[in-house]
C-alpha cells in the first residue's frame, strides 16, 4: 500500500482526492489491526515475556507512530515517522528459517564490512583533499572539485565506476601536465579496487 500510496498519491497531492481518501482509510483499516494485533500479543504473552523480545519492542514503536498519525496528522515529521510501519515486513526474516539464515549471515559479515567502510571512506577522503588543491580552482571542473564536499560525491563516484572516464578525461583536458592526473587517478582507482575486491570476495 506504501507502494500505490507513492505512486498514485505523492505527498503534495491533494488530501481530498478520491485517492487519498481511499488511501487513507485503508491505512486506518490496517492501523487497527496492527493495534489489535499488538494488544492479543501483549495480553497473550504476559509483559515480561513480551517486552524480553526486541520484535516486539520493534512492534510496538510501529504501532504508536502509526496511532499518533491517524490521531494527529499536524505532528512535525510524522508523515516520514509514519513509514516506519512499512518495516514490519522484516518479521518475516524471523518466521521463516531461510530467510533468518540470510540475516544471521549478513549480520556476522556486518563488522568486517564496516572496517572495510572506514578505510574507503579514509582513502577517498584524502584523495578527495588532494582533488580540491589539484583541480578546485579549475573554473571547467570547479563543480566537481571545487570544495571537499563536492570533491567526495566525485571520487565516490570515480570509485564506483560512474561514468568515471568522463570525470577523469574532462580534468585530463584541464590541467597540466596531464600525466600527473592521470597517475593521480590511476593510483587512486588501484588502491580502491584492492580495498574493495576481498571484502566484495569474502561477501
Amino acid at each position: 500500500m506504501n507502494m500505490i500510496e507513492a505512486q498514485i498519491s505523492p505527498g503534495d497531492s491533494d488530501p481530498t482526492s478520491d485517492a487519498s481518501v481511499a488511501l487513507g482509510g485503508i491505512e486506518s483499516f490496517f492501523n487497527i489491526v496492527f493495534i489489535v494485533e499488538l494488544l492479543v500479543n501483549m495480553f497473550g504473552t504476559l509483559f515480561s515475556e513480551f517486552f524480553a523480545d526486541v520484535w516486539n519492542w520493534f512492534d510496538t514503536v510501529v504501532v504508536t507512530v502509526s496511532l499518533v498519525s491517524m490521531l494527529s496528522d499536524g505532528v512535525p515529521g510524522i508523515t516520514v515517522l509514519r513509514l516506519a510501519r512499512a518495516f514490519r515486513v522484516f518479521r518475516l526474516f524471523k518466521r521463516i528459517e531461510s530467510l533468518n539464515k540470510i540475516i544471521l549471515a549478513l549480520g556476522n559479515a556486518f563488522p568486517p564490512m564496516l572496517n572495510a567502510f572506514v578505510l574507503v571512506f579514509l582513502i577517498i577522503a584524502i584523495f578527495s583533499i588532494m582533488a580540491v588543491n589539484f583541480y578546485g580552482e579549475i573554473t571547467e571542473v570547479k563543480y566537481l572539485f571545487g570544495n571537499f564536499f563536492n570533491a567526495m560525491f566525485t571520487m565516490w563516484q570515480i570509485a564506483t565506476k560512474s561514468n568515471w572516464m568522463e570525470i577523469v578525461r574532462d580534468s585530463l583536458l584541464q590541467y597540466e601536465p596531464q600525466i600527473g592526473t592521470g597517475i593521480f587517478f590511476a593510483i587512486f582507482i588501484l588502491i580502491i579496487d584492492q580495498v574493495w575486491a576481498p571484502h566484495e570476495n569474502k561477501c
